[in-house]
């Protein structure tokens, strides 16, 4: 969508600009010249007469105290004069060719372009219908008439100005008109298009009171329309204060000519962060390859020791141990499963006895306490991929032991999450520890080791891994699996604590990092082959927000688009707990004719 015009283009100026440009069309002859209407109405009579043609009547016209009084409402819509009933100040508004009218029956009073009359002395509400003394009306509304007392009615003749694109008040310069209705005006960028072809509409929508308009209402506006046919648009636009313009309407015709399909829409033309849904079909034509179409890379040079447990801990202790020698990866998520406060709490202990050992932290990400804290990992891992922020270095003393980290104090049911990448000069043993609050360090010597169900606990000897991908000569849809055996070696490791194999991590805390060069535009996404995916993406340094929720097997989240001009990319992916391997990197191949 564009807009060509600033609101702030006079509004004489903005017609004549559109008028020759061809952009409004005139409703019909009768709605750009003058014409005159007579109407007759009749005392205690429900019908009254436009031109000779009998209309029926909600509430008849009545004679009070010697005057003639005409239903408000029906004499609005034959004139063509706004009347509506303002919510906020609990007022009925006519808009009149010479008048700003605010009727206000409860307080008996009448406002006529902000100076105040009683309400009863020209009104009256009959059977909730409003009655209006007619000789009072008539100089507003540019309506003259005559009585005719042998057959109690009035005959009145109205010119009826021509319409344009907004109408407004006629009294210039009174700060008690309102303002004036905004118009409402596109056009397309042709007149004809494809099925799946983006439609272009210019906006040229604006308000006279250069107030800026808020609110768009579209009626049958599609990006793209995948049947052929002739369909129509209709749009109206309010200002800051309410104020809405006439309908706006024009057509275009889609023809029997294929663009893109309705499935593969999403991977032309919608913007990374978009979602769609991963059609079986569609999938089923997507060639999966193996590890000749990458090189991998899998770094041991950061071990990934990582804590985790899929049900709250409900026992103070430590819950997992084990030592680094230079570089690790410290990847920790659990909740307190308590019936009281507790702290998670990582402690570090130096193994040498003759000398001290200094730790650096190179990189970090911790959450918040939240009952949610597993539907936030998500935006954990993305500060991680950001960079974190490293805190200052730590020496620690012989055979001494610190607390590296205690997270805020966590109420029952709450978690956290951390991610710290240290170095170390030394030999360091890490634990993992559920606390009481106010417990000092010396206090732990007390505490037991914890053996937890469903834990997520183990030592991992690969915490980043490295991908090259040559999508140079790709012409379909074809997917790559992260954690596939196929592509890359399975990271398998190890509970320290009991010497046993590890449950597969999903490769939660492994951090990737993939450099993509295609031949020609590609579109980039990520589809769960197994089931769930969370986690944190960025490409080229910007963070791709997916889902907060995660993805399922029937989604696959767009993250790029190479082009042309920019072939390559860097992918970076992080997984949280809980996610399931494989999961695909789809590259596709986008047509010429459709780039």
């Amino acid at each position: 969508m564009r807009r060509l015009l600033s609101a702030a283009v006079k509004p004489a100026a903005l017609l004549g600009t559109a008028l020759a440009a061809g952009l409004l069309i005139p409703r019909a002859a009768e709605a750009v010249s003058a014409t005159t209407m007579q109407l007759q109405l009749f005392a205690d009579q429900p019908q009254a007469s436009v031109n000779g043609q009998n209309f029926n009547l909600d509430e008849p016209p009545a004679m009070i105290d010697g005057q003639f009084y005409a239903p408000a409402r029906w004499l609005a819509d034959t004139l063509r004069l706004s009347l509506d009933w303002d919510g906020d100040t609990r007022t009925i508004r006519l808009v009149a060719p010479k008048a700003f009218i605010e009727f206000d029956a409860p307080n008996n009073k009448i406002k006529v372009n902000g100076s105040s009359i009683p309400f009863d002395s020209v009104a009256v509400i009959r059977n909730d219908k409003l009655l209006v003394q007619l000789a009072w009306l008539a100089p507003y509304a540019n309506l003259p008439f005559r009585y005719q007392d042998e057959t109690k009615s009035v005959v009145a003749n109205f010119i009826r100005q021509p319409s344009g694109p907004y109408q407004e008040s006629q009294l210039r310069g009174d700060d008690a008109q309102p303002n004036s209705k905004p118009a409402a005006i596109f056009a397309f960028g042709k007149s004809e298009y494809r099925l799946g072809e983006p439609v272009d509409i210019i906006d040229l929508s604006y308000d006279p009171d250069a107030e800026g308009l808020p609110d768009y209402e579209w009626t049958g506006k599609q990006e793209a329309y995948f049947k052929p046919g002739v369909y129509t648009v209709t749009l109206r636009v309010s200002d800051g204060h309410g104020n809405r313009s006439e309908p706006f309407s024009k057509s275009v015709k889609v023809r029997d000519e294929l663009y893109v399909g309705e499935d593969e829409y999403p991977f032309y033309f919608k913007p990374a962060g978009t979602t769609a849904r991963a059609k079986a079909a569609w999938l089923d034509s997507v060639k999966s390859v193996g590890a000749d179409a990458v090189t991998v890379r899998q770094s041991t040079e950061r071990p990934l020791i990582r804590g985790s447990s899929a049900q709250p801990v409900t026992e103070k202790g430590y819950l997992y141990q084990d030592t680094i020698a230079k570089q690790a990866r410290l990847s920790l998520q659990y909740a307190n499963g308590l019936d009281k406060p507790a702290r998670i709490a990582v402690v570090l202990r130096n193994e040498s006895t003759t000398k001290p050992v200094k730790v650096t932290t190179q990189q970090l990400a911790e959450s918040q306490p939240s009952v949610y804290a597993p539907l936030r990992a998500q935006k954990t891992l993305e500060t991680f991929l950001a960079g974190g922020s490293a805190a200052d270095e730590l020496s620690i003393e012989p055979g001494a032991a610190v607390f590296y980290k205690t997270s805020p104090v966590l109420a029952p049911g709450q978690a956290f999450q951390g991610l710290y990448d240290l170095a170390s000069s030394g030999a360091v043993t890490v634990s993992y520890v559920l606390m009481e609050p106010e417990d000092k360090l010396y206090q732990l010597g007390s505490y037991r080791t914890i053996a937890l169900k469903e834990s997520g606990n183990g030592t991992y000897p690969v915490s980043e891994v490295g991908w090259q991908v040559d999508a140079r000569t790709l012409t379909a849809p074809t997917a790559i699996g992260f954690g596939d055996s196929t592509v890359e070696a399975t990271i398998a490791g190890t509970d320290a604590l009991n010497k046993r194999e590890a449950p597969a991590p999903g490769f939660a805390g492994v951090h990737y990092r993939l450099e993509l060069e295609t031949g020609r535009p590609t579109t980039v996404a990520i589809h769960p082959r197994s089931g769930y995916f969370q986690g944190a993406i960025r490409v080229d340094g910007n963070v791709v927000a997916g889902p907060s929720g995660g993805l399922t097997s029937n989604d696959i989240l767009i993250i790029h688009r190479t082009s042309l001009a920019k072939k390559n990319a860097v992918i970076e992916l992080m997984a949280a707990d809980g996610s399931q391997i494989p999961v695909d990197l789809v590259l596709i191949p986008l047509r010429p004719a459709a780039e």
